[in-house]
């Protein structure tokens, strides 16, 4: 029957002509924007292999594909592997000079990623039909299967992976598009990631729970600067709309204290308003009392030698002494000035 014949054609595909299929199902001009925001090169002037823009968008998901695949391998296998995909170049009689070129050009293991998924990608089923058990192996490891690395499995793998990076570029209007020409019945409810699963699969998941929403920030009830503080007003109109210095002389005037930032005067403002009480008015300090001058204690100190002197009583006596010595010079000055007055008489 009919029907029956298509379930044989389904079960024959290739994942390869699968993602082929899914994006020539695409409207030209989806397919045109795809590629334009991706950079692809879709004339065929300018493409030296003539390829349609879809070979084009498929031949650069399995580049993305095969990229993540050899990121995941270790250095040694990429050496092995990328022997196994040009066994010609080794062959080769090579000069010392071209193969100190070769050996500068592939020293680190982002050369041999590059090398080794542009070599794959030129034919890649090809490739995997060749491909012995021991690669299939490696790679199995590299993209940590749960199943035996087969070679249709590992195919499948990398075109989903290669899918995955390729549509998580767009964005959501985009992928919406893409989802329409593939036949996929999307809702508003689905996510971003929901979209970039259903062109993956081919199935439309269960739209995930939606990020909840930010509340919504305060609007101004002023638009321009009232002509008062009073009950009703909002915390962005006095924000906006007073300055810091405003808001501590209203608060010192109506008793709250106002010391603090402008965000914590402005909640003591509206706690005020709204009749709160508690925490909100300003501590006053208490003047200290004076003792009465009989009874005022006067501070006091040790001297070097143990006795308790007055504070003030040491400067008293140097000033003494001081007053002392310099009358006592001038006196000798006065006695000098006389006895050379009687010596000249």
């Amino acid at each position: 029957s009919r029907v029956s014949t298509d379930v044989q054609q389904q079960s024959k595909k290739t994942p390869m002509h699968a993602l082929w299929e899914k994006i020539d199902k695409l409207r030209p001009e989806t397919r045109g924007k795809l590629c334009s925001a991706t950079g692809l090169i879709v004339d065929a002037k300018e493409d030296e292999r003539d390829r349609s823009p879809t070979d084009t968008i498929v031949a650069h998901i399995t580049n993305l594909g095969l990229t993540f695949l050899c990121n995941s391998m270790a250095l040694a296998d990429l050496k092995a592997e990328y022997d196994k995909a040009r066994p010609e170049e080794g062959t080769k009689a090579e000069s010392d000079t071209i193969k100190k070129k070769k050996k500068e050009r592939y020293s680190t293991k982002s050369a041999f990623v590059r090398a080794l998924a542009t070599a794959m990608s030129e034919d890649f089923e090809a490739f995997m039909d060749a491909a012995d058990d021991a690669t299939l192996s490696t790679f199995g490891s590299a993209l940590e299967l749960a199943e035996k690395p087969t070679k249709k499995v590992i195919v499948r793998e990398v075109i989903a992976v290669g899918t995955k990076y390729f549509f998580n570029n767009f964005d959501r209007d985009l992928l919406s598009k893409c989802c329409k020409g593939a036949h996929l019945a999307i809702t508003k409810e689905h996510t971003k990631n929901d979209l970039v699963d259903a062109l993956v699969d081919g199935k439309v998941p269960e739209p995930s729970s939606p990020k909840k929403k930010a509340p919504a920030k305060e609007k101004l009830k002023y638009k321009s600067k009232p002509e008062k503080i009073e009950k009703g007003i909002t915390a962005t109109d006095l924000n906006t709309h007073f300055y810091t210095s405003e808001l501590k002389s209203w608060c010192k005037k109506n008793g709250l204290k106002s010391g603090g930032s402008k965000k914590d005067m402005i909640k003591r403002i509206l706690g005020y308003l709204d009749g709160e009480t508690s925490g909100l008015a300003e501590n006053k300090k208490k003047p200290k009392r004076k003792a009465p001058l009989n009874k005022r204690a006067t501070k006091k100190q040790k001297g070097v030698d143990g006795k308790v002197v007055e504070k003030g009583k040491e400067k008293k006596e140097e000033k003494e002494k001081k007053e002392k010595t310099k009358a006592g010079e001038e006196k000798k000055d006065a006695d000098a000035d006389e006895d050379e007055e009687k010596d000249e008489e």
